[in-house]
């Protein structure tokens, strides 16, 4: 009975914690690009997100059964490192994008570990908010917000944003990529009536062109 105790202790203590993550990532990316706080505190959810992994490692220490899907990133992973010894790719620049695919890996891992059914959709509520609140902040910065002529402004993935709007980005990329996936599976699995997936989906092709 106590075993049981423990591990629901650390499956609770492991869940706390990649919400805590996921909350770090918001919080400091509003703090960087929207306050100018300095970008090293980025890399604290890199911190967070290693510790969340190692725990998830030590939870399932005695399951030795690796899913399909863990094979599947880390050959996905295998094969960008591969391409990028193959194409020369400058040995700085491959060691930090292995990083980065890296921590999308160790993040998908330990939410799997510790995030049940009413964990994700906690997360996608807050997703669903954040997608909305991307809509006008779309609006605007389409509209009323003017670039001279060759002018190239984003970060990252190239994306457009407003100096009072930096949190554009994670407002709008991911967040979209998300909500859209998540009503197309409920959608295809007739749990979503035709007009909300229509809809939502216009709104995302909105929000992309804007």
């Amino acid at each position: 009975m106590e075993d049981v105790n423990q591990k629901k202790n650390k499956l609770m203590t492991g869940t706390k914690l990649v919400f805590g993550t996921i909350l770090y990532y918001i919080v400091s990316y509003i703090l960087v690009y929207t306050f100018k706080v300095s970008r090293i505190i980025l890399y604290g959810g890199d911190v967070l997100n290693a510790l969340c992994w190692i725990c998830a490692l030590f939870y399932n220490k005695r399951n030795t059964k690796v899913k399909k899907i863990y094979l599947i990133m880390f050959f996905f992973i295998f094969t960008g490192v591969l391409s990028g010894i193959v194409n020369h790719e400058n040995k700085s620049l491959l060691i930090w994008g292995i990083k980065n695919n890296a921590r999308f890996f160790t993040f998908f891992y330990s939410c799997a570990t510790f995030l049940k059914k009413n964990d994700y959709l906690i997360v996608m509520k807050c997703i669903k908010i954040i997608f909305w609140i991307s809509v006008p902040l779309c609006t605007i910065e389409r509209f009323f917000v003017h670039y001279s002529q060759g002018t190239i402004i984003g970060d990252m993935i190239g994306r457009n944003f407003l100096e009072l709007f930096r949190l554009q980005y994670a407002f709008k990329c991911n967040p979209y990529n998300i909500f859209i996936t998540y009503y197309s599976e409920v959608f295809f699995k007739k749990r979503e009536n035709d007009y909300i997936f229509r809809n939502n989906n216009c709104i995302f092709l909105y929000g992309c062109i804007s």
